[in-house]
């Protein structure tokens, strides 16, 4: 919309658009009409795949501005994510940052479970965010 390829009349056009926000998680790909795809299954797209099609159709800079996982997969996934967005830029896509989210573990968005998916873990009270170590271990060796 913001390009002007979809809706047009509501005013969007090419040169609105700086940069491309990419979110990706482990259940955001489907075959219409069907389940999630987990990640790791056969038809699963890697993600330096996806960020080259969004590349080749918008033509803009592109960041991962969501990604994040549940539990003790943290560091694996961002790890993960690290290792597709260099093959993304040795591949010729402009990949300038990512973006995980979130920061701070929270309640779930549709009910009210704990989500352990941070750097941060929460607690009851707001000065006592307590680290995430192996996941903290992954983003000092290679900053986001």
């Amino acid at each position: 919309m913001i390009a002007g390829k979809a809706w047009p009349q509501i005013g969007g056009r090419p040169a609105l658009l700086d940069i491309v926000g990419v979110n990706f998680y482990h259940n955001n790909q489907w075959i219409h009409g069907g389940p999630p795809l987990a990640y790791d299954h056969p038809l699963s797209r890697p993600l330096h795949a996806i960020l080259a099609d969004a590349y080749a159709r918008y033509g803009r800079p592109i960041f991962i501005a969501e990604t994040g996982i549940e539990g003790s997969a943290r560091p694996a996934w961002l790890r993960m994510i690290l290792r597709e967005v260099k093959i993304a830029q040795s591949l010729g896509v402009p990949v300038e940052g990512t973006c995980l989210y979130p920061i701070l573990d929270h309640p779930g968005w549709d009910d009210d479970r704990y989500c352990p998916n941070g750097l941060l873990a929460c607690s009851q009270t707001v000065s006592n965010r307590i680290p995430h170590s192996a996941l903290a271990d992954v983003i000092r060796a290679r900053p986001l």
